[in-house]
Parts: C-alpha cells; structure tokens; sequence
C-alpha cells in the first residue's frame, strides 16, 4: 500500500518516534506493519490488514494538519473500532 504525496515529515508523524504509533497500532490491531518510506505492508487476518489500511490512510490524510501523539492514535483506533462495529467503510 502507498501513501501519497509522498512527504517525509507527515511520515515520520505517522509513525511516531521510533516507530511508536506503527507498534501501538499493531498491537492494537493484532497486524504485524513494516514500511519503507511511503511503501506499508501489512500482515494478519484480511479484516484486520483491510481495518488498518483504512486506518492508515485515515491517519495519513490527518497529517496534513495534526501533530499525531500516543492519544490521538488512541483515538483513531477507536472511531475505527466503532465503525467496524457499526459496518461502515466497507464496499457494499
């Protein structure tokens, strides 16, 4: 998976300090997540690598205009858990 435009800065965001966001969002979603730049891969059970894509790019977008912190990350991974639950964000 790519995330795009391609900016250094939003990644390190997205990752955290030494990859703290990418760990507390793999231990969340029971995924194992390894990058080379903008280039994600992601492992485990199809639901949870397609949750944490959306997640990833839900995240990504937010870059642009957040400071990402161990709350905030907290924070995703609960809408996303809510929308799950609810059945959004999936193709009909």
């Amino acid at each position: 998976m790519l995330l795009e435009p391609v900016d250094n800065l939003r990644l390190s965001n997205l990752c955290g300090p030494m990859d703290r966001h990418i760990r507390q969002i793999e231990g969340y979603m029971a995924v194992e997540i390894n990058n080379r730049s903008n280039n994600f891969h992601i492992r485990g059970n199809k639901e949870s690598v397609q949750l944490t894509k959306q997640l990833l790019v839900e995240m990504y977008i937010s870059t642009e205009t957040e400071l990402l912190s161990s709350q905030s990350i907290h924070l995703h991974l609960q809408n996303m858990e809510i929308m799950s639950d609810r059945g959004e964000g999936e193709d009909t």
